[in-house]
């Protein structure tokens, strides 16, 4: 009689304890909102026209719902990504909206300042729509409000690439460099 296969029995308790590991450790994925039924473009989404779904972690920017509504025609089944919503218009009355150069994650409403590199002159701005994310990793365009005396000067600082951007607040501190 020769001797048990007890590196076999090793190996067998080995693969089972890992499989219970790897099914114990949880999912890896994150729970994002999707139409139910068909919405108009211009409704307000509510609780009743979204579901939550599970996706794998990474797969879909999150949306902020909070007062958004439908840029465009959302059929059933639509996953809500921020570029399918419109919020109301943050821009202050009489200020113009200026396509700037900004980082990934700078929240609309964060006030920054726009600094114009010629004259190194800065601006007070608004954040009124975030930038839309690289999936390269660059900056992405999104619109500054600022005051009709500097709007001029920062669209053309803006359009070649001589404008720095500074964020006075929101989750975290960033500065944008225009043209890098």
């Amino acid at each position: 009689m020769g001797r048990p296969p007890y590196h076999r029995w090793a190996v067998a308790v080995l693969v089972v304890v890992a499989a219970v590991a790897f099914d114990l450790r949880g999912g890896r994925g994150e729970v994002r909102p999707f139409t139910v039924r068909p919405v108009p473009a211009g409704a307000e989404l509510t609780d009743d026209d979204l579901e939550w779904r599970e996706v794998p972690r990474g797969l879909l920017p999150p949306a902020v719902l909070d007062g958004a509504t439908a840029r465009v025609d959302l059929p059933a089944g639509t996953p809500i990504v921020p570029a399918l919503l419109a919020a109301s218009d943050p821009t202050p009355p009489e200020w113009w909206s200026v396509p700037v150069s900004l980082t990934p994650g700078i929240p609309v409403g964060a006030r920054v300042r726009l600094v114009l590199l010629d004259d190194g002159a800065g601006v007070e701005g608004l954040v009124t729509s975030g930038p839309v994310d690289d999936l390269f990793g660059g900056t992405g365009i999104g619109l500054v409000a600022v005051p009709p005396e500097h709007a001029d000067a920062v669209a053309a600082a803006s359009a070649e690439g001589r404008l720095v951007v500074l964020v006075a607040e929101g989750p975290v501190r960033r500065v944008s460099a225009e043209g890098r």
